[in-house]
């Protein structure tokens, strides 16, 4: 895969050589339509835009934060923007070209926010993270899948009001969905061609899918039922592998003669399933088990 960094600029890997024009016909290319929809790991869209048209208005001797295609970017921004989606955008914060620009607030002038709720948002992002750095995660995990599911249901129903209201979506009353029937189960494997662990057959077995867990700062993305279950297909993304994080010991050889350690790395898979996305389609009924 071609490198998606060129003269300064990350560019979104499905933006051709040909058109990575540092230019308006640049922009166009980045922003077009038919890459925005939800299943496009487009990350890089936003800010690769903004660095381009804020570089173009510099050059041309106007105020980036007045120049009329920032602010369209930034429209295109808010228009695209989906509180499912806020992770894709946390790219932009990365960027120092942007920054000054940020920092001016036209950003959220574009969302017409106010600074009495920039100051609510930040209060609540300041209580979550102190929560989660000070007590880290639940010191003891439930034994079986069922209990974790219970409780992962009872936090996310429980904790989660306000920021359903936010996302202007009725709040769920149950995260489960309707089993999984044995023939499922088994029609999965064999068109993925893979045998899958125990662990994820019992939680099939209670619940074919599952809705958003709540992370303390937003719902996670809702998990498959067997029948949206499949290979990830890597031309949508712009991550060209994924990496399984596995603990220090797993990751070092050690000489038992001579005591020495070698660092083995991250395995590289080359195939990876996708169990959950984030989708602005609407979820599917809910059912108690």
């Amino acid at each position: 895969m071609d490198s998606k960094t060129q003269e300064g600029i990350q560019w979104p890997v499905y933006v051709p050589q040909e058109k990575r024009t540092e230019d308006e016909a640049g922009i166009d290319a980045i922003l077009s339509p038919e890459h925005s929809r939800p299943g496009y790991y487009t990350t890089l869209a936003p800010r690769s835009a903004l660095e381009i048209a804020i570089d173009l208005a510099e050059k041309r001797g106007n105020d980036p934060i007045n120049d009329e295609k920032v602010q369209e970017i930034l429209g295109v921004i808010v228009k695209r923007f989906s509180p499912h989606y806020t992770w894709r955008d946390l790219n932009l914060i990365d960027s120092p070209r942007c920054a000054p620009l940020f920092m001016s607030g036209a950003l959220a002038r574009a969302f017409n926010a106010t600074d009495q709720q920039l100051d609510s948002h930040a209060k609540k992002l300041r209580e979550a993270s102190q929560q989660r750095y000070w007590q880290g995660f639940s010191p003891s995990l439930p034994d079986t899948i069922p209990e974790l599911l219970q409780e992962c249901n009872n936090a996310s129903v429980d904790r989660s009001d306000d920021r359903w209201v936010e996302m202007d979506e009725e709040k769920p009353m149950s995260l489960y969905k309707l089993p999984a029937t044995e023939e499922d189960i088994s029609n999965l494997e064999k068109r993925l061609d893979t045998t899958l662990p125990e662990d994820f057959k019992a939680f099939l077995r209670v619940s074919n899918g599952f809705g958003g867990i709540w992370n303390g700062y937003f719902p996670g993305p809702p998990l498959h039922p067997t029948e949206k279950i499949d290979w990830i297909n890597p031309g949508e993304y712009e991550l060209t592998f994924d990496q399984l994080t596995l603990p220090y010991e797993v990751m070092t050889h050690k000489d038992i003669e001579t005591g020495k350690e070698d660092f083995i790395g991250s395995p590289v898979f080359e195939k990876v399933i996708e169990l959950a996305i984030y989708t602005d389609e609407a979820d599917e009924e809910a059912a108690q088990p």
